[in-house]
């Protein structure tokens, strides 16, 4: 995931760098569509956007102009569950479900919206519980196995007696 910080001359230089290995996709190489469309057609691998999409208009946009052989879809950053299923059939193309480092209350809904995808061949990123150093829930959302068991998770006590 290079978050979109690569021009195309550097995206095609590090991708042509990356043949020799085991990639399953490329994440935001290229920041925006136009770009993208041009690295996609391009890449030794499959190309995923994330960054670039924020609205239902951005995955139409996509599809229109294949920028994306996969969306990565945060459901916080797209207004919810709902509006990221709607992206995701709008963007025309499998759909990842991912955190943007969530405590297990934010990981609920992504773990929701994987759920709610058709399958893919990828992992959804749903795993950020793992790097904070504590949660609001009091049996956060941990994966075990790789795999997230979906649950509604309850706030820790404490925090909502100070709501």
């Amino acid at each position: 995931d290079a978050n979109g910080s690569w021009d195309l001359d550097g995206a095609d230089r590090e991708l042509r760098r990356f043949r020799p290995f085991d990639i399953e996709l490329v994440e935001d190489p290229v920041a925006g569509l136009e770009d993208l469309t041009m690295i996609r057609h391009r890449s030794p691998f499959p190309v995923a956007a994330e960054t670039a999409i924020r609205t239902i208009d951005d995955a139409r946009r996509l599809h229109e102009l294949g920028a994306a052989d996969i969306v990565v879809l945060k459901p916080q950053r797209l207004g919810g569950v709902c509006a990221a299923l709607d992206a995701a059939e709008a963007a025309g193309v499998p759909a990842i479900a991912s955190s943007a480092l969530e405590t297990s209350v934010g990981l609920a809904a992504v773990v929701a919206l994987a759920a709610a995808l058709p399958p893919v061949p990828f992992a959804h990123g749903a795993g950020t519980a793992l790097l904070l150093a504590s949660d609001v829930t009091d049996e956060p959302l941990m994966p075990d196995g790789g795999w997230l068991e979906p649950r509604r998770p309850r706030p820790v006590a404490s925090l909502v007696a100070h709501a």
